[in-house]
């Protein structure tokens, strides 16, 4: 099974080295690998002392505070080190802000890769990123976690089925049962609104569009909502 921890700032990394410790707890083999980070805070010493194996970033910082040679390095060395992995033995793999750090070129690959480990129901890989380009395609559950708040945790196929994009007059709204739009974005020629049960949706509002939503546009709306 493939986990994603996804969302803006804090919480992401904490989820995910919770679980490791939980597979430690059980007997579990357990791999971690920081794209950004260089193994030293807290937590990691305490995880590496109960048998986790973890490797780091060795230019350790925000890849937008990297200049071209540090960013290119970053990716070289993050994709050696995760390919070296996939030959290993374990059983909980987790990749912290992956694919901020993974060399284009493979990462398709690497993409294959994961979902030839987890067809093995005793594996699972555990992403925390805030960039979900691929990543929908491969997930099995998705938490998103928002300023340090879980919002929700889904079985992947059943929130894409669940969430839409609602295109129509703001005058139309009012019209849906209250909980249904979770937020509305306006505009000079509409509004367009993330809507929760959009097959419901479709069908009080059979002339609105109302398009099946991806992962950064419940993303983008929760967002939204939230900086309100």
């Amino acid at each position: 099974m493939l986990h994603l921890y996804w969302g803006d700032g804090k919480g992401k990394t904490t989820a995910a080295m919770g679980l490791a410790l939980r597979a430690l707890g059980h007997g579990r083999r357990v791999v971690i690998l920081q794209f950004l980070k260089d193994g030293s805070s807290g937590e990691i010493e305490m995880l590496r002392r109960c048998g986790a194996v973890v490797y780091a970033c060795p230019n350790a910082k925000f890849t937008w505070l990297m200049t071209d040679a540090e960013r290119a390095e970053a990716r070289r060395t993050n994709t050696r080190t995760l390919q070296t992995i996939l030959q290993g033995s374990f059983d909980l793999l987790v990749l912290d802000e992956a694919t901020a750090g993974l060399d284009p070129v493979v990462r398709g690959e690497l993409l294959d890769l994961f979902l030839e480990f987890i067809q093995d129901e005793r594996h699972s890989i555990v992403m925390s990123s805030h960039i979900t380009a691929d990543l929908e395609q491969i997930a099995d559950s998705i938490a998103y976690l928002h300023n340090g708040q879980l919002l929700f945790q889904e079985n992947k196929d059943d929130l894409l089925q669940e969430y839409g994009v609602l295109h129509c007059g703001e005058d139309v709204l009012p019209s849906l049962p209250a909980g249904l739009v979770v937020f509305t974005r306006r505009g000079a020629y509409g509004c367009e609104s993330l809507v929760r049960e959009r097959r419901t949706v479709q069908e009080l509002l059979p002339e609105a569009v109302c398009d099946a939503a991806r992962l950064d546009d419940i993303m983008r709306f929760y967002s939204g909502r939230d900086a309100q």
